[in-house]
């Protein structure tokens, strides 16, 4: 039958009271062509892998467990290794597919010539992205590639769960960036990675993803806290980015208006971007006064100016 066009990957730790849902949406799936389901337990000490195991004698599932919990980000490159499909679909424990998210996905692929470096996502009920891609002057249902690709990803990360992904392409480049802290942007940055690598994006009218809620998704946290794992975020972009183009990218945000103050301020901390990150702060002082109330931007000009 040979590798199908598409896998479904669902990465999971402790899932138990959500992910049979997410598995029943994986593979009963509306499509006109073969796929692969693939199961990844991180080392679950709940009842996830029993609720797995009752999938396993469909003809589209794989069951792989971990001999150890990884990370998050370490499991979703698992995924990326292990799966057999041109593309990865990301499905969390705690989202569903919609019924026509295979052929919807295998349509698109198909009328774009399945490129190489793509990366493919619709409408959600929740976190819906397309507020990031308005924004950055963007739109739905359009190649998103370039020097302005990097623009849709300067405030904030694009979830894996109903993504699509050119897998080998991805894994070439590294797969996702995986940071220490849990609570740093990986998303974030490993989209920016790509973007400046010539991957190309595009966001597509149409939901794929029944998300209503993010049970990882942690609120009240201070602004030095997100700061902090802003700062180890951009260090592992940093090292997989060279000098010039970091410096290309500050320009960039400036210049594009692109208020993306977390990302200066994590610049901020290397001499070699400080000159660039001062210009971008006295440039959004004299268009934007009023910035100067917003605690991250005082943060940003504190750090930026100081030796």
């Amino acid at each position: 039958m040979g590798n199908p066009l598409i896998s479904i990957a669902v990465p999971v730790y402790n899932g138990e009271q959500t992910v049979d849902a997410a598995v029943a949406s994986c593979v009963n799936q509306d499509a006109n062509e073969h796929y692969e389901v693939l199961l990844v337990d991180n080392c679950s000490n709940d009842g996830t892998v029993e609720i797995f195991e009752k999938y396993t004698n469909h003809p589209n599932v794989r069951l792989l467990v971990n001999r150890e919990t990884v990370s998050v980000y370490d499991n979703h490159n698992i995924c990326l290794q292990e799966a057999s499909g041109k593309y990865v679909v990301f499905c969390h424990a705690d989202d569903t597919l919609e019924k026509h998210a295979l052929r919807t996905f295998s349509k698109r692929l198909r009328d774009r010539g399945c490129p190489e470096k793509y990366v493919l996502w619709g409408r959600s009920m929740y976190r819906d992205y397309f507020k990031y891609l308005r924004n950055a002057g963007e739109s739905l249902n359009q190649l998103i590639v370039g020097e302005v690709a990097p623009l849709i990803f300067m405030n904030s990360g694009l979830a894996p769960s109903g993504c699509c992904y050119s897998r080998v392409s991805f894994l070439e480049h590294g797969g996702f960036l995986v940071p220490q802290n849990r609570l740093a942007p990986s998303d974030m940055v490993t989209m920016l990675s790509l973007a400046v690598n010539g991957f190309r994006f595009e966001m597509f009218d149409e939901m794929v993803l029944g998300r209503t809620f993010a049970s990882t998704a942690v609120s009240g946290l201070s602004v030095s806290t997100l700061l902090d794992a802003m700062d180890e975020a951009i260090d592992l972009f940093i090292s997989a980015t060279d000098e010039s183009t970091v410096e290309r990218l500050i320009h960039l945000c400036v210049g594009n208006r692109i208020h993306a103050y977390s990302f200066l301020h994590a610049l901020a901390r290397y001499k070699r971007y400080k000159r660039a990150v001062r210009k971008a702060v006295i440039k959004s002082v004299l268009e934007h006064p009023a910035h100067m109330r917003i605690e991250i931007f005082r943060r940003l000009a504190y750090r930026a100016f100081s030796s």
